[in-house]
This record gives structure tokens, sequence and C-alpha cells, in this order.
């Protein structure tokens, strides 16, 4: 799965291409063993049809559980990624009901962290690039708790716990987005529907081998379609490859009205 991720990351049709490729080959295999077995008369074709059957509908059951599973990370990365930008915001704003210098400056690196955070939602699948940005994450936060820290300790009012409950908050969903993007779909789960997908190409091959008919073209479309779903199951499942990236608008929104002085997640 980490080299269909490595070749998606460089180009989706040469996945295309690869997919298509592999699995023609595995029904062109198990076509030429089915009709080497049919020569002999050592396979049913009935008996084939009926594991074929059964073949056909697991693979079935197993590409809408992946298709399922797969959505739903989708909608927990969205989810983790607005809970995370509403609570920059929400800590953004109460710092502006602090009347101390050390508040401002803690909304100014709260502004400079939804930024960081930002970039580490977009980045791309780099070890390198995301352990630095992991870095700067953890000392941002220390120092944004430092200075609130000595906040607090002047000054131990409602107004400031707030404040320190809305970053406890922010740091959370910090974890919540890494652990979503970090974490896709089980890695065993894409393999199983990969080698389902394999095996029920090869049983197709042995049926139409041991009946002699190759019907090549329905096969083709049969392969296309299946690599259609494949791809969009290994597309939805990654954060950082493919096309369904997770959104950084709302990362975007928050700095745009920051900029025009209002912070706040538009709705």
């Amino acid at each position: 799965m980490l080299l269909i991720g490595q070749i998606a990351s460089t180009s989706v049709f040469l996945l295309i291409v690869l997919l298509f490729c592999l699995y023609f080959l595995t029904f062109e295999v198990g076509f030429r063993l089915g009709r080497w077995l049919g020569e002999r008369n050592a396979v049913q074709p009935e008996g084939a049809a009926v594991l074929l059957g059964g073949m056909l509908t697991l693979f079935s059951f197993v590409l809408g559980l992946s298709l399922s599973l797969a959505m739903v990370r989708v909608a927990e990365r969205r989810e983790a990624i607005l809970d995370e930008a509403a609570a920059i915001s929400t800590a953004l704003l109460q710092t502006q009901a602090i009347a101390d210098p050390r508040a401002a400056e803690i909304g100014r690196r709260l502004d400079e962290y939804q930024r960081l955070r930002r970039d580490f939602v977009a980045a791309p699948p780099d070890p390198a690039v995301l352990d630095d940005l992991d870095r700067r994450t953890v000392a941002m936060q220390a120092e944004i708790w430092a200075q609130l820290i000595v906040i607090a300790r002047e000054r131990p009012d409602p107004v400031v716990a707030t404040l320190m409950s809305s970053l406890t908050a922010t740091f959370d969903a910090g974890n919540a987005v890494r652990f979503a993007l970090d974490f896709p779909l089980v890695p065993a789960l894409r393999q199983l529907v990969a080698a389902v997908a394999l095996l029920t190409m090869a049983a197709l091959g042995v049926l139409l081998g041991v009946r002699g008919k190759r019907m090549a073209g329905l096969v083709a479309l049969l392969i296309v379609m299946s690599c259609s779903v494949l791809l969009y199951i290994f597309d939805a499942a990654a954060a950082r490859i493919g096309q369904q990236r997770p959104p950084t608008d709302v990362y975007e929104w928050n700095i745009e009205a920051i900029s025009a002085g209002t912070p706040g997640t538009p709705r």
C-alpha cells in the first residue's frame, strides 16, 4: 500500500494504468489456467460458476464496506479540521477580553499558530516536512502556554480561566487533526480489498477459460469499473495523496477575518 501511495502522489493516471494491467494480467493467467484445466476435464464449468458467484458476492461486500469506512474517514477529517479552526477562533476572541499586553501577544502567536496548522493540513506526505511541522507546533504550543501561565498567576480570574480552557481545547483539537490525517483506513482492510479483487479476476479467468470464451471487452470493462471504485476508496482513505485532500479553507477564513479585525470562523 505504501508503493500505491507513492505512485498516486506522482501520477494518478499511472496508477490507473498499472492497476488495470495488473488485474488484466491476473485474469489472463486465470484464463490460460482454466483453458488448460478444461482441456483435461479437470474442472466442471458449473462448479467454477458457483465458486465465482460466491467470490463476486464477497468482493462486493468487502468493496462496499471499504467504501463506507473510507467516506467515514473523510467526514472525520473534515470535522476535526473544523473543530480545530473553531477552537483557535474562540481563543483568539478571548484574548481580546484581557487587558494585558501578554494576552495580545498570545493572540498574535495564535494567528501564527493557525497558519502553521494550515500548512500542516496541506503538507505533502513527506516525513521530513511533517516532522518539522510537528516540532514547530509543539514549540509554539509551549510558548503560548508559558505566556498564559504568567497571566494566570498574576490574575486568577474567570476570564483567564476561560482562556486557559480554550487553549487546552485548541491544543487537543490539534492532536485530533493529526490523528485523523496520519492514521487513515486500516491497512489490512485495503490489502484485503486488493487481494479479493485479484482472486476474483483470477477466478473469472478460470471460468471463462474452462468455457473457452475470453470476452475480453466485457472483462476489460469490469476491470475498469473495479479499478475506479478501488482508486476512489484508496483516495478517500488517504489524507495526503490523490484528489480528496483535507480542506484548508476554514483556516483561510480565520486568517482573512483576523486581517479584517474580526476573528471568527464564518458559518
